[in-house]
């Protein structure tokens, strides 16, 4: 008898997990199988690879540090390859390596799990990545968002709370962005900001306006990170770099963020 499957996406997808050790391609496979999803196993990169030219699989859970073919060698293995639709890679990285992980994002990954992880944690990242395949254009269309776009959507992200999102393309526009833009400066600050990181966060400020000194936001941002430590206080919200764009409707409103909000991840969890 069949396992009932449980997520209505799983019924046509296939996700390749490749991993040098046995028990995490167990955990792994255990996680998603039951769910419907159809789960192939590969050993090392160069199996992965032979996997994905037989017929590519939807997703691809990828160990970095594996014998033979290493994870950042597939990445760049999979780029040369001729395939209709590019599988979605998720790469698993070890407690302290998210510089490796930082790496095989700019090689084309499109995010990351710590290990050891949860099946719930899993099975989410998985779900996520195909939905996100589903909505990408065919071959040839160009809608990749432009830097100042990606910005954007940055800070529609950190107002919905969404922050693993915003960890996620923090990281995609620093690898086509030069680190002395003020704007990808300040969002950086935010984000440690919000993740309890106050002394990078005022450091990311501080660069900021180093390199912008007319840059509103990051000199609002200090100000309140001062008032804060200074008097325990402060009426200034967290400054997001838009706020007095034209386009916002309330000349002298600025649409700011309220730092509570912002930090509703770190008790509801991230997105």
């Amino acid at each position: 008898m069949s396992t009932p499957t449980t997520n209505p996406l799983a019924d046509t997808f296939t996700v390749l997990v490749v991993d040098d050790e046995s028990n995490i391609r167990l955990m792994l496979h255990t996680a998603l199988e039951p769910d419907g999803y159809t789960v192939l196993e590969a050993e090392d990169g160069k199996a992965a690879l032979a996997t994905v030219e037989r017929a590519p699989p939807n997703v691809v859970l990828l160990d970095l540090s594996m014998p033979v073919m290493d994870g950042p060698t597939f990445l760049q293995r999979l780029n040369d390859l001729d395939l209709a639709k590019r599988p979605a890679v998720i790469v698993l990285t070890a407690y302290g390596t998210i510089d490796a992980a930082v790496k095989a994002m700019k090689l084309g990954a499109i995010d990351f799990i710590e290990k050891p992880a949860t099946p719930d944690k899993v099975r989410a990242a998985v779900e996520a990545a195909i939905i996100q395949q589903a909505s990408k254009p065919e071959a040839g269309a160009t809608t990749e968002p432009t830097y100042d776009e990606t910005l954007g959507q940055i800070r529609e992200a950190m107002r919905a709370g969404k922050m693993r999102s915003v960890e996620l393309m923090l990281m995609k526009a620093g690898t086509i962005a030069p680190h002395n833009d003020a704007a990808f400066l300040n969002l950086a600050g935010v984000f440690h900001e919000a993740g309890g990181r106050v002394e990078s966060a005022q450091k990311f400020y501080g660069r900021a306006k180093r390199v912008d000194p007319h840059f509103a936001a990051a000199e609002e941002n200090l100000q309140r990170l001062y008032e804060l430590d200074r008097f325990n206080k402060t009426t200034r919200k967290v400054a997001l770099g838009d706020e007095w764009h034209p386009d916002h409707s309330i000349p002298g409103n600025p649409t700011r963020l309220t730092f509570g909000r912002l930090l509703r991840y770190l008790t509801e969890g991230p997105d």
